[in-house]
């Protein structure tokens, strides 16, 4: 039996998926999300000159699986970080990631509070545990613990 306590992390697509998961399901009461970056046409027009080269190849890929999955395109993540309120959302981000993943500021600013951003500069795309484990463990067990047990942080 589920007590109503759950919390979900995800990383990278996963992350990206998990977002859109508690935008539209109340039953998550936390969220961590690390390594989220681009989905479609939308976040490469989020990344200005960046994204401005890849538009050809997003457009197509985007249109690919919106064809070969006969749904729309997903929507932008700073749409769906709004939604997550007033669930606690921690978003983390390499400083040296890759993929859109320095569009997570943008989504940071996008959603409402309780929230929590966290870039990790020496890490890579999904590789903060590796970088820093201790703070790591200590900040996604804090938020859980607060979201799902009530303990004071």
């Amino acid at each position: 039996m589920v007590d109503g306590r759950i919390g979900g992390m995800g990383f990278s697509v996963g992350g990206e998926v998990m977002l859109e998961a508690a935008a539209s399901n109340d039953a998550l009461r936390a969220v961590v999300s690390e390594g989220a970056g681009v989905r479609s046409v939308r976040e490469h027009l989020l990344r200005g000159p960046k994204g401005w080269f890849s538009l050809p190849e997003a457009a197509v890929q985007t249109a690919a699986v919106a064809v070969m999955s006969g749904s729309a395109p997903p929507p932008s993540l700073g749409d769906v970080v709004s939604r997550i309120t007033p669930r606690p959302l921690l978003l983390i981000y390499a400083g040296r990631g890759g993929g859109g993943e320095e569009l997570t500021p943008d989504y940071y600013r996008a959603a409402s509070q309780p929230k929590s951003l966290w870039r990790i500069d020496e890490a890579r795309h999904v590789g903060g545990y590796e970088a820093r484990p201790r703070e790591y463990e200590a900040r996604v067990v804090e938020l859980f613990d607060q979201a799902l047990l009530g303990k004071a942080g």
